[in-house]
């Protein structure tokens, strides 16, 4: 899924970019995720990243969600991300996303709020299928 890294405070007003793959797994309703990914950050260095999550139990009409990141930025060092918030079902396939983020590089904390939308394809197969 692609990402745009938009200008943000300190020292980071250009925009970055980076596209992640995510695999999904549910565990007695439970969301689990993996996801890893790679592109250039706003400061103009490639990265890379992994992260964990997880997500409530998709019937829940409010989620709780958690997330765990580690991001390698080449030439400026690690980035850890930790992310807590909840997913709210605005429809069958959309949710909106909110949360508070906090992240540590080279000792260094910054924390902030997140708002963003989830857009879920259900079944990818059934969709390749019918484009057939």
């Amino acid at each position: 899924m692609p990402e745009l890294l938009l200008p943000a405070e300190h020292d980071e007003d250009r925009v970055g970019g980076r596209v992640r793959g995510l695999a999904s797994f549910v565990l007695a309703e439970f969301q689990l995720h993996v996801n890893v990914g790679a592109g250039l950050a706003r400061s103009g260095l490639a990265q890379t990243l992994i992260g964990v999550g997880a997500w409530g139990p998709d019937t829940w009409s409010v989620r709780p969600t958690v997330e765990l990141e580690w991001i390698q930025e080449f030439g400026e060092g690690a980035l850890a991300v930790g992310y807590a918030g909840a997913l709210v079902r605005l429809t069958p396939a959309l949710d909106l996303d909110f949360g508070f983020r906090a992240a540590r590089q080279s000792g260094d904390w910054t924390t902030s709020l997140g708002l963003g939308v989830e857009w879920r394809i259900q079944d990818v197969g059934d969709l390749i299928r019918r484009a057939l």
